[in-house]
């Protein structure tokens, strides 16, 4: 057998795991089974074309007893607003 001397390989080898969450919550008061408020926050996957699949942040409270709601959607690859709206919850279509 020859033996090559001087000769040395490297290899290198990356890989990346992309790790997303969110976070909802609802209120209720006593026995209703009517939400008093609930609020989503973190990553959630879009439909749309243009943002797949990078998906979106999402915050959005929807708050009964005060009669509000507040939502901002934020494109994750460009930090573009695509929504941001606080109302009422009355107003809210």
């Amino acid at each position: 057998m020859d033996k090559v001397k001087g000769r040395n390989l490297y290899i290198n080898l990356f890989d990346e795991i992309k790790v997303r969450d969110s976070l909802g919550l609802k209120t209720f008061a006593g026995t209703s089974k009517k939400f008093i408020a609930h609020i989503i926050s973190g990553w959630f996957p879009s439909h749309r074309e243009n943002l797949f699949p990078q998906g979106v942040n999402k915050e959005r409270v929807i708050d009964r007893q005060n009669n509000k709601y507040k939502e901002r959607v934020v494109d994750v690859k460009t930090g573009r607003i695509i929504r941001d709206v606080e109302e009422n919850l009355t107003d809210h279509k």
